[in-house]
């Protein structure tokens, strides 16, 4: 039985980057902390918060401490997560 399309659900929507730099994890980030479908409870917008801001200091700021390898960790931890 076909009861219509299936609900969208956060991992449909959310993918990790083409190309991973500063810019497109902290835009994705960003992205899940502002959509319903991630579905995030206090703790989690907490910690996301604080991700973004990690990111944004060790790729934006004075000491350039993240790589690639560190920004792809923070947005698979994040993705995994996605119901």
């Amino acid at each position: 039985k076909n009861h219509g399309p299936r609900p969208l659900r956060a991992r449909d929507v959310f993918k990790m980057p083409a190309a991973v730099d500063g810019f497109s994890v902290v835009a994705l980030l960003r992205k899940l902390a502002a959509s319903p479908l991630a579905n995030l409870n206090t703790d989690q917008r907490r910690d996301l918060q604080q991700d973004i801001a990690k990111i944004e200091q060790g790729c934006f700021g004075e000491a350039m401490t993240l790589g690639p390898a560190d920004l792809k960790s923070i947005a698979e931890k994040w993705l995994r997560n996605l119901r």
